[in-house]
């Protein structure tokens, strides 16, 4: 792999690190007004996930079960 595709990677991997944490500051600060529209939604997020399974990307869904379960913890 040479350096300049090795320095997109991190560029992305920082993207992928600072989508996460401005959804989980959406997240929360909706779980504060409506707790039971966010369990929902974790519920919906979770039924999707189970899709990927059926694609064979199993490591999709469970990067996204190990989110919710992650966003979970932080609002208890």
């Amino acid at each position: 792999m040479s350096k300049t595709d090795s320095q997109r990677i991190e560029e992305l991997q920082d993207h992928v690190y600072a989508l996460q944490q401005l959804l989980l500051s959406h997240i929360l600060a909706f779980d504060a007004v409506d707790r039971e529209a966010t369990d929902a939604t974790f519920d919906i997020a979770l039924s999707q996930a189970d899709a990927t399974l059926t694609d064979g990307r199993a490591r999709v869904t469970i990067r996204i079960e190990a989110m919710i379960e992650d966003l979970k913890k932080t609002r208890d």
